[in-house]
C-alpha cells in the first residue's frame, strides 16, 4: 500500500493560508456592515422626528486599522443631536428672553426646565447587541471555509 500527495494540492493550501489575514477582514469587515446598518435601521426607527432631519443624519461606516475594525454609527452636522439623545438641564436666559415656537405659537419665557433625552442610538446598541457574538462566529466560520475550501 502506497499513499500518494499530489504537491500542487499541498502548494495551493499552503498559499490560502498566505492569503488568511486577508480573507479573515474581508468576513470581519461584511459583518460589522451588516451590523452597523442593523444599529442604524433601529435608531432611525426610534429617533423623535419632527423635521426628519436628525432621522436622516443618522449613518453607519467601517474603518480598519491594522487588526481593529469599527463600525461607528452616529449624526453629523445636527447640532441637537446630543441633547435629543442624552437630554438637557434647564435653559435660563442670558439676556431679557427666551424667544421659541412650539407647534407655530410664539413664546417668551425667562427659563425653561430639563428637557429628557430619549437615546435612541444606545437603545439601537442594545437591541444589536445579542447579534454581534453569532454574527462574528459566522464570519470566523465563513472565513475558515475560504481558506482550507478555498
Amino acid at each position: 500500500m502506497s499513499v500518494v500527495v499530489d504537491a500542487r494540492e499541498v502548494f495551493e493550501l499552503a498559499r490560502r493560508f498566505d492569503e488568511a489575514g486577508e480573507i479573515v477582514t474581508e468576513e470581519l469587515t461584511t459583518s460589522m456592515k451588516k451590523l452597523g446598518l442593523t444599529t442604524e435601521l433601529y435608531a432611525k426607527q426610534t429617533v423623535g422626528v419632527k423635521t426628519g432631519t436628525l432621522r436622516r443624519a443618522i449613518t453607519s461606516q467601517v474603518k480598519g486599522s491594522g487588526t481593529s475594525i469599527v463600525a461607528e454609527i452616529g449624526t453629523q452636522g445636527v447640532p441637537y443631536a446630543r441633547i435629543h439623545h442624552d437630554g438637557r438641564g434647564p435653559v435660563v436666559a442670558r439676556g431679557r428672553a427666551l424667544h421659541f415656537f412650539i407647534g407655530g405659537v410664539e413664546f417668551f419665557r425667562k427659563s425653561v426646565g430639563p428637557a429628557k433625552g430619549n437615546p435612541f442610538l444606545t437603545n439601537a446598541l442594545d437591541r444589536v447587541r445579542p447579534q454581534i457574538a453569532p454574527e462574528i462566529g459566522a464570519a470566523a466560520t465563513r472565513a475558515v471555509s475560504r481558506i482550507v475550501g478555498g
